[in-house]
């Protein structure tokens, strides 16, 4: 064999392993029924223990989506811990701050696989078998549109902590940062308003759209993920929620009852964080 005849083979074989690797690396995504979707700014710590705990989930997700939230130091992926050569994970940047709900809405396009968990960065999961046992909540009933995480939060007052429902519990809302959704039925229902990208707390208005659809919100029984939240998040938590409750009774009650129910609403809502430390 000639030395141009040899190099022609080697190029072949080599072309032939590189399609099979990719095969290979194809057919496990595609085995693997949820997308990750993470909304970060500035929290690499955080940020690397969220990853850790997707690298130990049995199976893999078919892949993760970061959203950099105009980090000061922008996310690379090279300084993040490992996961397979067959997970992609793909950063997304902006260089002015959008807030996580515009994020979480472009991921809901984005992401690849039928369900999608969003996950908040300063929180990570505890079981390997976290995504295995929501996949298996959604092929058990095709109307399940959301399934709910436990989550504890220890820098939370302990009455923020309760014990969640029953797994098959219908619930009338779910958390935006740690839930697995269908994307189908999110697309079907329009996905998030716009009117909540800025502003953020559009758990209520997605819920109860989906729920129209006949869509069902359960819980799952699973180890908790844990929410790593300080005292400022929190205050600023409350703020964005009495905010994105007025707009959500704007969007959602008639015009002539919306200015007596809004501040009400709101008043109730402030009340309650405010009860939760």
């Amino acid at each position: 064999m000639t030395s141009d005849a040899a190099d022609e083979s080697h190029e072949r074989a080599s072309t032939r392993e590189c399609d099979r690797s990719h095969d290979r690396h194809a057919a496990a995504a595609e085995s693997r029924e949820v997308s990750v979707a993470i909304v970060t700014r500035d929290r690499p710590d955080d940020l690397a223990r969220a990853m850790q705990s997707l690298a130990m989930q049995q199976p893999l997700p078919a892949e993760v989506l970061l959203y950099d939230d105009a980090s000061e130091r922008p996310v690379r992926t090279d300084e993040l811990p490992p996961l397979s050569p067959s997970v992609p994970v793909r950063v997304h940047r902006v260089e002015t701050a959008e807030g996580p709900t515009a994020h979480r809405d472009r991921a809901f396009r984005e992401a690849t696989a039928p369900l999608l968990l969003s996950l908040d960065d300063d929180a990570y999961l505890t079981d390997p078998a976290t995504l295995a046992t929501a996949a298996a909540a959604f092929r058990e009933n095709p109307a399940r549109v959301v399934v709910g995480l436990p989550i504890v939060e220890p820098g939370r007052h302990p009455a923020g902590n309760g014990q969640p429902p029953p797994p098959g519990t219908a619930m009338r809302n779910f958390l935006g940062g740690c839930s697995v959704f269908s994307r189908e039925a999110v697309a079907a229902v329009g996905g998030v308003r716009p009117a909540f990208h800025r502003l953020g707390g559009e758990e209520n208005d997605l819920a109860l759209r989906l729920s129209a659809a006949g869509g069902r919100i359960e819980p799952v029984a699973c180890a908790p993920v844990i929410h790593n939240v300080g005292p400022r998040q929190q205050h600023e938590k409350f703020r964005f929620d009495v905010r994105s409750a007025v707009l959500f009774d704007w969007l959602n009650i008639p015009l002539p009852e919306v200015a007596a129910i809004a501040p009400l609403h709101a008043a109730k809502l402030l009340r309650y964080g405010l009860s939760k430390g």
